[in-house]
């Protein structure tokens, strides 16, 4: 507990600190489903408030997302209703949403030849969103994706991977969420 309490103060410590400089700053807030942005909402939008520019990068389409708690059923129907609630949360969160087209757990089940070129694909599509955005900070999924999820950690450590990569034009920081609310 106390090691969750104390990621959660550094994680708005320092993300916050971005939004106490004179000039308009960047996040860029990096998750793997439709509905991942509840972790970090509450910062999402005070960063918003303060005058932070925040892009919400989503990517997969949640086409998976069943459990017992509903009756949707897997498949292009749910992604549909996952792309229309992500768009509804955005606007709230008042951030600016990128949702990629990946599906959830990138082709896994396809084997090494249907899910290393996706996720291939989606380091390079990372990389030139980050240049594209010029973010002051990224955040995103810890190495253990909070939940242990396979999209978390893919996305995280995908993140990641690029942030340590390539030399930035401009500095940046990496925050790692590893909370779960």
């Amino acid at each position: 507990m106390k090691k969750i309490i104390l990621s959660l103060f550094f994680l708005i410590t320092n993300v916050y600190s971005i939004s106490a400089q004179n000039e308009p700053k960047k996040l860029l807030a990096i998750f793997a489903h439709p509905d991942d942005e509840q972790s970090v909402a509450p910062l999402l939008v005070k960063l918003v408030e303060e005058g932070v520019e925040v892009t919400l990068v989503i990517a997969t389409d949640g086409r998976l997302g069943v459990n017992e708690y509903n009756d949707n059923k897997a498949g292009d129907g749910l992604a549909k209703i996952r792309r229309k609630e992500m768009m509804c949360a955005a606007d709230i969160l008042g951030v600016k949403l990128i949702h990629l087209d990946y599906h959830d757990q990138l082709k896994a089940a396809e084997g090494f030849d249907g899910h290393v070129p996706h996720a291939q694909k989606l380091i390079l599509e990372l990389k030139n969103i980050i240049d594209k955005v010029q973010p002051d900070a990224i955040i995103t999924w810890g190495p253990d994706g909070v939940t242990t999820h396979m999209d978390h950690r893919l996305v995280g450590a995908s993140v990641t991977q690029v942030f340590v990569s390539q030399k930035w034009k401009n500095s940046m920081k990496l925050y790692l969420s590893l909370i779960h609310i």
